[in-house]
């Protein structure tokens, strides 16, 4: 996921890409989805509305943007 969304940022510069996976095994896309080019993540504030949404406490803790690279 994380290699489809670098590809498609880089063939759409300038245009907002969202992009997350579910589950524990995309959890990483939740928290470096920035540094791939994908423009938003999404946290919770209580419980899970979706398998992987970690807290947004934890975002704002864990969060890679692609500035931080």
């Amino acid at each position: 996921m994380l290699l489809a969304t670098a590809q498609a940022a880089a063939q759409r510069p300038g245009k907002a890409l969202i992009t997350m996976s579910m589950g524990r095994d995309g959890a990483v896309t939740r928290f470096c989805g920035g540094a791939f080019g994908s423009a938003a993540t999404f946290g919770t504030l209580s419980a899970a509305s979706a398998p992987g949404q970690p807290p947004v406490t934890l975002l704002k803790e864990k969060l890679i943007l692609g500035e931080d690279l």
